[in-house]
């Protein structure tokens, strides 16, 4: 197994302990805010309004210009933020800093804290590593209090090295990817660009380039028009390759075959499947037996290697069929 997959690997377990006890949290506030009529905060919002409604009670200081960050760098600071509330924070402050983003925090001291500091931020420093970045945390003199410091470097991108876009739908895999394209020495761009290759999990983004690198997860085919196929256990050195080969406008790990190509009238079945005809009423609309629906529906299942026809419907779609 590949040394880049097997780091990409670790950063996932660790990513995903956070998450979960995150999102455990996260749903216990959300039902609390839905009953007190307090809304909850959407990723449409502001990181700094995010901060103050996970942080609640915590004094909360903004400095310099707040702008949009990438998703890997929010996560972590919202992931941050998380576990600072849990810690009973008394003070933040959010730094908008040139070219670096800075969370710092004044943690109560006591002993228990004390002895588990290395332990209570150890993943959270390895996430921060995988961005460039670090945690530092440090006793008081006085044993009144404990001084918490993330720091998160906001590089530019660096016009000398293939440069890369990636829009993923979970954070995890956004912190994933974003870690295997710097072990892949790739410029990261914040902002889409129609020049700049995109990597994606997500179908609803394929149109917005004409240069899409897809990643693949199951057995499900990938949407119609990605130039290049990568997935988990893709080294750095291959993704490298798949960006460069896209690049130029050819192809990469697309060697898969393209499932059969559905005839007009599998594709008629299909299209009225998705308005709720059932197979009675598809016959009486086609003026063939039912029989014949149920025939020419196994084929469409077969060609798709689909078990339902709800998966054999979302497939065709994906492929842009319907």
């Amino acid at each position: 197994m590949a040394p880049e997959f097997l780091e990409v690997l670790q950063m996932l377990c660790t990513i995903s302990a956070i998450a979960l006890d995150t999102a455990l949290h996260y749903q216990k506030e959300k039902q609390t805010q839905q009953t007190s009529g307090v809304p909850f905060p959407s990723s449409a919002s502001a990181l700094s309004d995010q901060l103050v409604q996970i942080l609640r009670s915590t004094r909360l200081t903004l400095v310099g210009t707040e702008h949009s960050l990438s998703p890997s760098i929010a996560f972590t600071i919202i992931q941050t933020a998380e576990i600072l509330q849990q810690l009973g924070c008394t003070y933040c402050r959010l730094i908008y800093a040139p070219a670096l983003v800075v969370l710092e925090a004044v943690l109560p001291f006591s002993p228990a804290l004390a002895t588990n500091l290395p332990s209570t931020f150890n993943s959270l420093g390895s996430i921060a590593a995988c961005l460039g970045g670090k945690v530092e945390t440090q006793i008081q003199d006085n044993q009144r209090a404990i001084q918490m410091v993330l720091e998160i470097p906001e590089l530019p991108p660096d016009p000398s090295r293939p440069a890369i876009h990636i829009r993923c739908t979970t954070p995890i895999l956004q912190l994933a990817l974003t870690q295997l394209s710097r072990l892949a020495g790739l410029t990261l761009h914040q902002e889409p660009d129609a020049d700049v290759p995109l990597l994606t999990d997500d179908p609803t983004q394929v149109n917005s380039t004409s240069k899409i690198l897809w990643l693949q997860q199951g057995t499900q085919p990938p949407p119609k028009g990605v130039q290049a196929i990568v997935s988990l256990s893709t080294t750095a050195d291959q993704l490298q390759q798949a960006v460069v080969a896209v690049r130029r406008g050819e192809q990469w790990g697309i060697s898969a075959p393209v499932p059969a190509m559905l005839s007009d009238r599998e594709l008629e079945i299909l299209q009225l499947l998705t308005q709720g005809l059932r197979d009675r009423d598809i016959a009486d609309q086609l003026v063939i037996s039912e029989s014949t629906v149920k025939f020419h529906m196994n084929n469409v299942l077969t060609k798709l290697k689909a078990r339902t026809r709800y998966q054999a419907i979302h497939q065709a779609a994906v492929q842009g069929w319907l």
